[in-house]
């Protein structure tokens, strides 16, 4: 009994250290978390612009709807672009200012709608930029 006053103090700084590590280990997994969530998301950005680089590249401004959709799912990321895009409803804004800017500058809505998204995205929703 005599040597328990003399091992508190240790025993203390024992479980102190021990809490503090697994505090500053939950803390480290976070940080990295996030820091690989934004590699992943910036990753995603720079394949879908690709794709639209390449698809324009092709563009033909005689191309349809299904031609520019068939085009674009040749490539793999294109499916990751889907499942991050918005729903759409019919009298969605988004596609009525696609239509009128595909007026102006002769791109198929779909291809100014993909341009629009990614930077909806990359801007507002992921706030990478």
């Amino acid at each position: 009994m005599e040597s328990l006053p003399t091992l508190l103090p240790f025993l203390g700084a024992f479980i102190g250290a021990m809490i503090g590590a697994t505090i500053f280990s939950l803390v480290q997994w976070q940080i990295d978390k996030k820091r690989q969530k934004f590699a992943y998301r910036c990753a995603l950005i720079t394949n879908w612009r690709k794709i639209f680089d390449e698809i324009s590249k092709d563009y033909n401004h005689t191309w349809t709807e299904e031609d520019v959709v068939r085009a674009l799912n040749v490539y793999g990321y294109y499916a990751s672009f889907l499942a991050h895009m918005n729903p759409l409803s019919p009298n969605d804004p988004r596609i009525t200012n696609a239509v009128d800017m595909t007026e102006k500058f002769g791109l198929c809505p779909w291809l100014w709608f993909f341009i629009c998204e990614v930077q909806f995205l990359e801007k507002v929703v992921w706030k990478l930029a």
